[in-house]
């Protein structure tokens, strides 16, 4: 399968931090070391709520839940995304995913779904995104996974400036040659 320019712009907003259109080498080594680099980061040890549970055992445990009902990739998280955000807003307020959680009968305590929502609102609006929701279920990277994006990332920065924009892309990737667009 080909990536369409949607799903690359959507891939591409999910490590853009910033927003700037460009990921530079903070975001990326955020990203790559699950650090926090703009204002919060889905893998901070404490956090505020009613649940005396761990947030990042309570996230697992809903992430094998996604993974049972075939949500493994970013398409299927998505898809279990789109699902729990009922009234279309592309965010999940905290009625939404106590809705989602209890649908999953995961049997967490409204402590417990609180805690798990405050470590997935990473910005502190009051609704988790769809970025606050993948980070938060994909957790961090093993090192070889680490190694393999930092080799990718070093190809990708053709001109070497630190960041990746449109024009390092289109400078490395091409589909010409892809069996999809030669049949």
């Amino acid at each position: 399968m080909i990536p369409t320019r949607q799903d690359l712009d959507a891939l591409f907003s999910l490590y853009d931090a910033d927003r700037s259109g460009a990921i530079d080498y903070k975001e990326f080594s955020g990203i790559l070391f699950n650090k926090d680099v703009s204002g919060g980061s889905p893998s901070r040890p404490g956090t505020s709520g009613g649940g005396s549970s761990n947030p990042e055992v309570l996230a697992e445990k809903l992430k094998q839940k996604l993974a049972s009902r075939g949500a493994r990739g970013i398409i299927g998280l998505g898809k279990q995304f789109r699902i729990m955000d009922d009234n279309g807003s592309k965010t999940l307020d905290m009625y939404e995913f106590s809705k989602a959680l209890k649908d999953y009968m995961l049997g967490f305590s409204e402590g417990e779904i609180q805690t798990l929502f405050n470590y997935f609102d990473v910005d502190r609006s009051g609704s988790i995104d769809y970025n606050e929701f993948i980070r938060a279920i994909r957790g961090a990277m093993n090192p070889n996974r680490r190694k393999l994006v930092a080799q990718a990332y070093k190809k990708i920065d053709r001109d070497g400036n630190g960041w990746v924009d449109i024009n390092d892309i289109k400078g490395v990737y091409s589909a010409k040659t892809h069996p999809d667009v030669l049949s």
